[in-house]
């Protein structure tokens, strides 16, 4: 009887939930320009995936929106996936994703990954398995840098591309990071960025932020790419 209670009310609640993050979702659209699509299947609708880190067989994304602003082409989900390793405990994670589509070649930025903090050792685990070029870049390489962002964030990527990252996360990038988007999580993968807010509850304040910073990064990196060493 109290285990029918208990999951009778995770129901309600996750429906009550998901409809005041759909209203929310829904207004930002409205206000942006963006078009809610709502439930996605990653393997049978025919939309634009967002890839990344967080891409898995089993996630589920919901409250897609895609549309335009300022210029830049932008993917907006919510995605929802539980995230287990051998001997590791298994954990539920929820991402908003905010996909901006840079203005440059497929293949021109290498695969960063900019955590703040907000992933576990079981997730890390898995990055490493999913990407195994990927590495966890020692703080070293960013000395010269802000404190804030090298103390807020840890930094992954291939060993080939770490000559790299001086071209894409500048001082000026992270010092912008380090002190004013932290609570934000950032991947940079070809002509992508995607800038993901972890484990929170949807507000058009957190959306508002996400398109901020996404502007403001997308510029940069488009500015940047033409420095960018042949690879």
């Amino acid at each position: 009887m109290i285990r029918r209670t208990y999951d009778h009310l995770s129901h309600h609640f996750g429906v009550v939930r998901s409809l005041a993050t759909k209203r929310v979702i829904s207004s930002f659209d409205d206000e942006y320009g963006l078009v809610y699509f709502g439930f996605v299947d990653q393997h049978s609708d025919e939309h634009e995936l967002i890839r990344g880190v967080t891409l898995s067989p089993n996630h589920h994304d919901r409250h897609y929106s895609v549309g335009a602003i300022k210029g830049f082409d932008v993917s907006l989900v919510q995605r929802t996936d539980k995230v287990s390793f051998p001997n590791k405990p298994s954990r539920y994670f929820t991402w908003v994703i905010m996909q901006f589509d840079l203005h440059v070649t497929e293949g021109a930025f290498p695969h960063i990954f900019i955590d703040a903090h907000h992933h576990d050792e079981t997730f890390l685990a898995n990055l490493s398995v999913k990407f195994q070029q990927m590495h966890h870049v020692d703080k070293t390489q960013f000395s010269s840098h802000d404190p804030l962002f090298v103390k807020g964030f840890n930094v992954f990527t291939a060993h080939a591309d770490t000559p790299l990252l001086p071209y894409v996360l500048t001082p000026e990038v992270t010092a912008t990071l380090g002190h004013h988007f932290k609570h934000f999580d950032f991947e940079i993968q070809g002509d992508k960025l995607l800038v993901y807010s972890s484990n929170t509850m949807v507000t058009r304040h957190t959306l508002v932020h996400m398109a901020r910073v996404g502007l403001w990064l997308g510029a940069v990196l488009d500015s940047n790419a033409a420095t960018l060493p042949q690879r």
